[in-house]
């Protein structure tokens, strides 16, 4: 199974607002959002494709060698939107395909390429409970319970620091 995700749209669902218009649009929240995803397909064991609205970055490569997912994006006034929907008619239902989008009209082409799909906010939901597992297993218990009275007494010790300053 592969996902084919709407990246402005996901995008939205992540930062929390709606719409995210290419003007808008920090490439650093879409790397952000890029390395979120890949972190996920890495768990689950798939591949994916994003694409965002208009031309590329001038920092592109910030995209390139991320794991698990190829990044894209649809051109100069052109809509992920458009891309995707072009992208469904040479797909072939071999290929297990699931594109991720809350626009009505892309889910519609999905279905009528025989494609599966799914809304943002679903699998923005799948991709954040991921990482909060993934979080409890990297987090170190320090971090986590703080550290004991002895152990800041030793660093206080080692910084110089008296307790009364």
């Amino acid at each position: 199974m592969a996902y084919l995700i709407d990246g402005n749209n996901l995008l939205w669902v992540m930062l929390g607002q709606r719409p995210v218009q290419p003007s808008g649009i920090v490439p650093g929240h879409c790397v952000q959002l890029a390395w979120a995803i890949s972190r996920y397909l890495g768990k689950v064991g798939q591949e994916a494709e994003i694409v965002f609205d208009g031309p590329e970055p001038q920092d592109i490569a910030r995209f390139q060698n991320i794991p698990h997912l190829t990044v894209w994006f649809a051109g100069p006034g052109r809509q992920a939107d458009a891309w995707i929907e072009e992208r469904l008619r040479s797909f072939t239902a071999e290929t297990k395909l699931i594109v991720v989008s809350s626009d009505r009209h892309v889910r519609q082409a999905a279905i009528h390429a025989g494609a599966g799909q799914i809304r943002s906010e679903t699998f923005w939901d799948q991709v954040l409970l991921s990482q909060a597992d993934q979080q409890d297993i990297l987090e170190p218990p320090a971090k986590v319970e703080g550290i004991s009275q002895a152990e800041t007494d030793l660093w206080m010790r080692i910084f110089g620091i008296k307790e009364d300053q």
